[in-house]
């Protein structure tokens, strides 16, 4: 084995152990996914802080709507910000 096929699976093999974390407790997120406007107030502020980086490319706002109890002029006036259709 070569020197670079040597490096590349010593890598490959330390890479993945860190990646795996350690011994660090998660906390546990407490959800209500039934409180609808907190839900509502999460989509505002996605929309407001992170779409801009991080796009739902695969949501469609008429799921966002059916899933949030929004109107079509809810959506329009607060969650889409460009001329989107």
């Amino acid at each position: 084995m070569n020197r670079l096929t040597a490096g590349l699976l010593a890598l490959s093999l330390t890479g993945g152990a860190m990646a795996a974390g350690g011994d660090v407790p998660l906390e546990h997120a407490k959800t209500d996914i039934g409180n609808v406007a907190a839900l509502q107030r999460g989509a505002a502020t996605y929309m407001n802080y992170c779409a801009g980086c991080h796009s739902m490319e695969y949501m469609r706002y008429s799921r966002l709507m059916e899933d949030l109890e929004l109107t079509e002029e809810q959506v329009v006036e607060n969650l889409i910000f460009d001329n989107s259709k």
